[in-house]
């Protein structure tokens, strides 16, 4: 506004009043100067405070919920990636500052899963950890949702990535490879995941739970509904290099019920004759071998 009402010169009469012409320079400037105000003005529209800003305190987990709903909302799929690393740094006169957030997994809810690899495993997906916690509050009615686990790389040009990308694998389960099948395996939960320098060689080809007096058998991600004793089905194939001995821990709500050790291809069928009478419960594998670690995910039984 003072734009516009400064003149070329300042020049009045006898009475004071003003009599210079109006500046085009002048008025051009407050003019933009306007429109740059308006422009902001509707960017805020409409016009009320952030849920969360660095002036109120600690939000805790609510940011972080804040931002899984709006996903949720919109169809997407929300994991949260390293949650076990601690990342220290500056950026230009900036300081960085992120600590090891595990815990923040059991504070959250109904986001999609986590990353076990890299930076989720020693904590979050160890046997009976976090993430066996939060499927045990699942199978308890505690969460709406189960969790699921994939592997996940957070590349920030330090080495070669070409060489993450070998040493990392998340395989799906689908019967037609395209991307809305690919999206339907991640969000159900229809993968496993390897780390190592023989991930790419390591292939789980069967890992189901069967109901053994019917047709009844489900895999990763889905539920199988049975009052029958829970036969699990594991195979494991090792490509070109058939032979290579492999632990398998068969694991029951968060406790390792039986280790097989048996070199690749393998193939058991074991009944879990000590599962709950009732109830709901699930199985996951945890695979170690020469160079390679994988991990399912898991499969719910309702008794």
């Amino acid at each position: 506004i003072f734009c516009l009402r400064k003149r070329v010169c300042d020049y009045k009469n006898e009475k004071g009043s003003q009599l210079a012409p109006y500046s085009k320079y002048s008025s051009n400037i407050g003019l933009l100067l306007i429109g740059i105000a308006c422009v902001f003005l509707v960017n805020n529209f409409p016009f009320r405070f952030y849920s969360f800003d660095q002036y109120h305190g600690q939000a805790g987990i609510k940011p972080f919920q804040n931002y899984i709903d709006y996903v949720n909302r919109n169809s997407g799929l929300s994991f949260w990636a390293h949650p076990e690393a601690r990342n220290v740094e500056e950026a230009g006169a900036v300081s960085i500052r992120t600590e090891e957030h595990s815990l923040n997994l059991l504070q959250a809810r109904d986001f999609t899963g986590f990353a076990v690899f890299f930076e989720g495993f020693k904590t979050v997906g160890k046997i009976n950890g976090i993430w066996d916690s939060l499927l045990k509050d699942y199978c308890a009615g505690k969460r709406a949702k189960p969790i699921w686990a994939l592997g996940a790389l957070s590349f920030d040009s330090i080495g070669n990535l070409e060489d993450y990308l070998k040493d990392l694998r998340t395989v799906l389960l689908v019967a037609v490879f395209n991307e809305e099948e690919c999206l339907k395996a991640i969000k159900g939960g229809r993968m496993y995941t390897a780390l190592g320098k023989n991930s790419s060689r390591l292939v789980l080809s069967n890992f189901s739970v069967a109901d053994p007096n019917s047709k009844g058998e489900k895999v990763m991600g889905e539920q199988l509904n049975t009052r029958e004793i829970p036969q699990i089905k594991i195979g494991i194939d090792f490509l070109n290099g058939q032979g290579q001995l492999f632990k398998i821990k068969l694991i029951r709500n968060g406790e390792v019920i039986k280790t097989f050790e048996a070199p690749a291809p393998l193939n058991i069928t074991y009944l879990d004759e000590q599962a709950p009478v009732n109830g709901n419960f699930y199985y996951r594998l945890e695979i170690q071998g020469q160079d390679v670690v994988a991990v399912s995910n898991p499969i719910f039984v309702k008794r």
